[in-house]
């Protein structure tokens, strides 16, 4: 969406000078709906006494959540005691390392220790394992990967070597399977699409992830939800989130992707009585928020010259680079 916004108003020169030299970026609050309220309540009033959240699988549940209350600008108590419960909690797989670097760096802490451990299990042929020294897998790569996209990690003989084992592994169709021989896996393939995108270079990516997004788009469900049936949160999310980022989400497959997600939500406040399945939830509401941009290739004015006193009409384009309506920009 594309709007201009027209205002006049008597200028200085010096700050003329400025505004020529400026990069806008504009954002907004993302307004929280109920369904968001519903599920941060119920998220508060599960946590545990420690800090965490899920039985089964109580580091990947409580880094979901953590991740969603930074989108969603949560800073309080419940979110202080999900960061020391991580810093507390130890585990050698390259899955931990992974996930405690995203949310760590997402709050702003020093995760060098943690990048340079991680950075050392690469195996041979350019993968991770679950553990250091295991074999390879794509999951494990892929997450790793996105813990490096986190961390803005910037060393090409690492990225690449890791690009070169995840497109050795891509199926005919696109996907990416979680083992070997297996059907093709949203969740996966959407997170070795991000991997591709910020570490991958050449036609044989740029092909990889041209064929990624258009199987992704192939496994919306007639609920509106995407997997490989029945649908899920996690991978609806997932999907529409890489479509997103890609181009390629177009307004119906938004619309009836949100609509399958509001629709499962729990009277709750839940997502199936599950802290990993609402913190998803809650991650795809906040990331598919409205985002009004504005770039200096937006502002035009209506004279390159201009008198001390005299009027200057500034015309300006706003871009929407979110993935949800923006609708009307009024200017004050």
């Amino acid at each position: 969406m594309t709007r201009c916004w027209k205002i006049r108003k008597a200028i200085p020169l010096k700050v003329l000078f400025i505004l020529l030299n400026i990069f806008f970026i504009a954002s907004v609050a993302f307004a929280q709906s109920a369904s968001v309220a519903n599920g941060l309540t119920w998220l508060k009033a599960n946590q545990a006494a420690d800090g965490n959240w899920g039985s089964l699988n109580s580091y990947r549940d409580t880094f979901a959540v953590v991740d969603s209350y930074r989108l969603l600008g949560q800073s309080d108590s419940s979110y202080q005691n999900a960061l020391s419960w991580m810093n507390n909690f130890t585990l050698e797989s390259n899955d931990f390392l992974a996930k405690r670097i995203i949310s760590l760096t997402g709050a702003g802490a020093d995760v060098s220790a943690d990048i340079s451990r991680i950075v050392s299990y690469q195996g041979t042929d350019g993968g991770w394992g679950y553990y250091p020294g295991f074999a390879s897998n794509v999951y494990d790569t892929a997450l790793v990967f996105q813990a490096l996209i986190a961390a803005r990690f910037d060393n090409k003989s690492v990225t690449s070597f890791g690009v070169s084992y995840l497109i050795s592994r891509q199926n005919s169709e696109g996907s990416w399977s979680v083992l070997p021989d297996s059907p093709g896996d949203v969740m996966l393939s959407s997170l070795v699409v991000a991997a591709l995108k910020n570490y991958g270079y050449g036609s044989s990516v740029t092909n990889g992830i041209t064929k990624a997004v258009a199987w992704i788009a192939t496994k919306q469900n007639v609920d509106g939800g995407f997997g490989s049936s029945p649908s899920t949160v996690h991978d609806t999310t997932y999907a529409l989130t890489t479509l997103m980022l890609n181009g390629s989400l177009q307004g119906q497959t938004l619309e009836t992707g949100l609509n399958y997600v509001t629709s499962v939500q729990a009277g709750d406040g839940s997502w199936q009585g599950s802290a990993y399945e609402t913190a998803m939830a809650l991650k795809l509401f906040a990331s598919l928020k409205p985002n009004p941009a504005v770039f200096a290739s937006d502002v035009s004015l209506s004279s390159a010259t201009l008198k001390s006193g005299e009027d200057l009409a500034i015309n300006v384009t706003i871009r929407n680079t979110g993935g949800t309506h923006l609708g009307d920009v009024v200017s004050n």
